[in-house]
């Protein structure tokens, strides 16, 4: 279980032994261990380590309709960096959504 894999991880850091897992990003777990990705898993996840491209669809008109909303969506953008600790502000410190987004 992802509960159980990071129950060990945080104790293997703690105790400064050696461990591999399976980490992925977005997730808390990258701003609460310092660790390193290994390289060389294009051929099993996929180039730059399996990243997907999320992109914002809307209906046709919609941004002329609503210019304001077109600007804000194009100055919109999330980085894996924010992503790791907004989950973080869900996931650990049990915020709801609402707070979260006002961190």
């Amino acid at each position: 279980s992802e509960a159980g894999m990071l129950s060990e991880v945080g104790y293997e850091i703690k105790e400064k032994q050696f461990i591999v897992f399976q980490g992925w990003a977005p997730h808390p777990m990258n701003t609460m261990y310092d660790f390193k990705y290994l390289t060389g898993g294009d051929k099993f996840f996929g180039p730059n380590f399996g990243a997907a491209t999320v992109t914002t669809q809307v209906r046709k008109g919609f941004l002329q309709e609503c210019p304001n909303v077109a600007q804000f969506l194009k100055n919109l953008a999330f980085d894996i960096d924010l992503e790791n600790v907004g989950m973080g502000y869900l996931i650990n410190d049990g915020m709801k959504p609402e707070e979260a987004a006002l961190k």
